[in-house]
């Protein structure tokens, strides 16, 4: 790759060695208060060659990101790559006013009625009799 496409994938890199920083608790503080803020992400997975990008909602619970879903071709990605990314964010503004922060992780899908699921469940304040799963014959 030459010079100038290492300088643009590294634009933010570079930008950042010269910033002036947060504490670490501090930004702690104010990454966790954005999030709480908000509801809905950008939920990016993959499989083989093809990325989905989805939008969804989400709830923030004991520092995990809970997302519940009936189902969609995202979940070809998460059930065999459980690398992810999320974005949250703002409505733009104008250039320069962007806020937002990306999040890169890993996934893991909870079984339907287990007891994390179920935290969510009562979190969400959903009763669990009203959730119907189909199952393929």
């Amino acid at each position: 790759m030459d010079n100038e496409k290492e300088q643009i994938i590294n634009y933010w890199v570079n930008k950042d060695k010269t910033s002036t920083h947060m504490e670490p608790e501090k930004l702690l503080k104010h990454i966790e208060n954005f999030i709480k803020e908000h509801n809905t992400c950008a939920l990016a997975t993959s499989a083989n060659d093809i990325v989905r990008c989805t939008p969804i909602e989400y709830n923030y619970i004991d520092g995990n990101f809970y997302l519940l879903s009936e189902g969609g071709r995202k979940f070809r990605g998460l059930y065999t790559n459980e690398n992810v990314s999320l974005a949250i964010y703002e409505s733009y503004q104008g250039f320069g006013e962007l806020a937002g922060m990306q999040i890169m992780g890993k996934t893991q899908i909870i079984e339907p009625f287990s007891d994390e699921y179920n935290k969510v469940l009562e979190y969400k304040k959903i009763q669990r009799r009203r959730l119907r799963f189909q199952t393929a014959s």
